[in-house]
């Protein structure tokens, strides 16, 4: 089976604080613990092997602190073979009206699809017939920025192409 890997980075604010001493706790669908461990001085935990598949294998992961945090929950996780993945974790305090879990869930197969979400649409060409297409004869051109008083100059069509090429 291949392997895939997991970091998590634990902070507070705007990736300002990083959070020593945050508990991990990797499942399994089943919800097995696979792994428990703390992230270091910088908030970062030592890579997590985890098994993966072609598409991707989704796990639980619970980020927790003795030091006045809720506890967050994150489930459907993916990790894909012989890549390391990062899980960024923002720490939340408890307050009294923030007490319970944190919880965030991510769709399914939100990351099997990425090749498709982010592929560029390519656009239409365009076909021209030039034995139809209308150019004008003379073009402006204005020599200052828009917003500038400056000269216009009228140029032939085709000077203006020939230079601007």
């Amino acid at each position: 089976m291949e392997m895939g890997y997991l970091k998590v980075q634990t902070f507070m604010g705007e990736y300002l604080f990083p959070v020593a001493g945050a508990k991990i706790i990797v499942k399994c669908g089943e919800g097995n613990v696979l792994y428990e461990l703390y992230t270091d001085k910088n908030g970062l935990s030592e890579r997590i092997p985890l098994p993966a598949s072609e598409h991707s294998r989704r796990y639980t992961v619970e980020i927790s602190h003795d030091g006045g945090f809720r506890r967050t929950i994150v489930h459907g996780v993916e990790i894909f073979p012989g890549i390391t993945s990062t899980l960024p974790v923002q720490m939340q305090p408890a307050t009294d009206n923030l007490i319970n879990d944190n919880e965030i869930f991510i769709p399914y197969k939100r990351g099997a699809d990425l090749e498709n979400r982010f592929a560029p649409e390519k656009p239409e060409a365009v076909k021209l017939n030039f034995e139809t297409a209308a150019l004008p004869d003379y073009i402006i051109v204005h020599m200052g920025c828009p917003d500038e008083s400056a000269e216009n100059l009228k140029l032939l069509f085709k000077d203006y192409i020939k230079e601007t090429h």
